[in-house]
């Protein structure tokens, strides 16, 4: 049987008009927010342009030309020291270890209908169910619609993050601490990596402890796994040479470039620009969505109003989508192209010109005429 509670509430009309007064002034802040969110993604570094201007450098030798400069190494990055997990691992051939901890704990999933009833009021049955899941953040069961039975323990065991403290390309020191570091991999637990500590198994590849078993948890228990950065990786590292080290670069004074990316220095290249793309069209679309979102909430109010005829306030909400959609999409493209010709003193300038010689060939005609 289930583990679940089913709760039905009633709202009038005039208490579904007040509720969506209040949406409306959250949808003035969402959409508010929209527009700094496009502006301030349209001015975001890519690190792929300034990576473009290091200067390429020999791994077996030091080039006192190329001191102080932004410059790049190829080569593999590796470090004398074994990087290892004080609680549960060995210390291993790592230069960047990450901990990551989950517990078996009571989940509240909630699913609601909400049913229009003539006169504007509404019928909302909502199922809350109860299950047992793996996860890292196990959320206050006091907060749970029903806490009884449903309690969780605290996690014992934290993320954790274990880093060399330093690291060799070649001739150069690296701080891998300080850096960005290729993206860690998941890695493969063997039985002889695990510390003797009593309660603990290798189960699959987690680190299993607690009172169950790694397929059938009880509530509490814990299971650890590991992603890494390996020893020895091949990389490119951009930064800035200071005698036989690799320290932060500081670009325009304020952006800090400091990073080693998997392959050659075109490959790292071509993988930093395709990272800031990405990012780039996810906060526009992120964008995109919070504008839509409150443009509809600003027609929340005139929504509740038409529930007073059930059907009239499902068509209601259909033609507020359909109308805003178009309406964000307009707003958010001419948002992202002012933003990205402010960003680019070069688009801002071509435009300034095109706008001057417009006003001047205008003025011009007038004169003729």
């Amino acid at each position: 049987m289930a583990d679940s509670y089913t709760e039905v509430t009633k709202k009038s009309w005039g208490s579904n008009i007040l509720d969506s007064m209040g949406g409306l002034l959250i949808g003035i802040v969402i959409f508010l927010l929209s527009f700094w969110v496009l502006w301030a993604n349209e001015g975001t570094i890519d690190l792929s342009k300034i990576a473009r201007t290091s200067l390429p450098v020999s791994l077996t030798q030091i080039d006192p030309a190329a001191e102080g400069k932004l410059v790049s190494v190829s080569g593999n990055m590796s470090t004398l020291e074994r990087v290892d997990d004080p609680l549960f691992l060995q210390p291993g051939e790592y230069i960047k270890l990450l901990r990551k901890v989950e517990i078996c704990a009571w989940q509240e999933k909630s699913k609601s209908q909400t049913k229009d009833k003539l006169g504007g009021g509404s019928e909302t049955t909502t199922t809350y169910t109860y299950v047992k899941v793996w996860t890292a953040d196990p959320k206050d069961s006091s907060k749970f619609k029903v806490p009884a039975g449903h309690e969780n323990p605290a996690l014992p065991v934290h993320n954790d993050i274990f880093v060399a403290g330093t690291a060799k390309l070649g001739l150069y020191t690296v701080d891998p601490r300080s850096m960005d570091l290729p993206a860690p991999a998941p890695i493969k637990l063997m039985t002889g990596q695990l510390r003797e500590i009593e309660g603990q198994t290798l189960a699959g590849n987690y680190v299993f402890k607690g009172n169950g078993k790694i397929k059938a948890p009880a509530i509490g228990d814990i299971r650890v796994s590991y992603m890494a950065v390996p020893n020895n990786v091949s990389v490119t590292v951009f930064g800035k040479q200071s005698g036989e080290q690799l320290i932060p670069y500081i670009y325009n004074g304020t952006k800090k470039v400091y990073l080693a990316v998997k392959g050659t220095r075109d490959e790292a290249i071509a993988t930093v620009a395709s990272e800031h793309k990405a990012r780039i069209w996810v906060m526009r679309i992120i964008g995109f969505l919070l504008m839509w979102g409150g443009l509809f909430l600003f027609l929340g109010p005139l929504n509740a109003i038409l529930k007073v005829l059930p059907w009239l306030g499902t068509g209601g909400r259909w033609v507020a989508g359909i109308v805003t959609f178009p309406i964000a999409l307009g707003l958010t493209l001419l948002t992202v192209i002012i933003s990205m010709i402010a960003h680019n003193i070069w688009l801002l300038l071509g435009l300034i010109v095109v706008l001057g010689g417009l006003t001047y060939y205008s003025q011009k005609q007038k004169k003729k005429g």
